[in-house]
């Protein structure tokens, strides 16, 4: 299952990283207002995910 990700800023500034499927919508505060640091996040937050292999329900 394929997840689009997208890194992208709060009306507070704050960054965060929005994960979108068929099935699943989140958002994940990276806690930073430094882009270059969100970028450093989202892509830790990513490695993550892909090695926990999760699989979600289709439906």
């Amino acid at each position: 299952m394929r997840l689009e990700s997208r890194l992208q800023k709060s009306r507070h500034g704050i960054y965060y990283l929005r994960i979108q499927s068929e099935v699943l919508d989140r958002r994940c505060s990276l806690g930073t207002r430094d882009p270059f640091l969100a970028s450093i996040a989202a892509h830790e937050f990513s490695a993550k995910l892909l090695t926990m292999k999760i699989d979600l329900p289709v439906e």
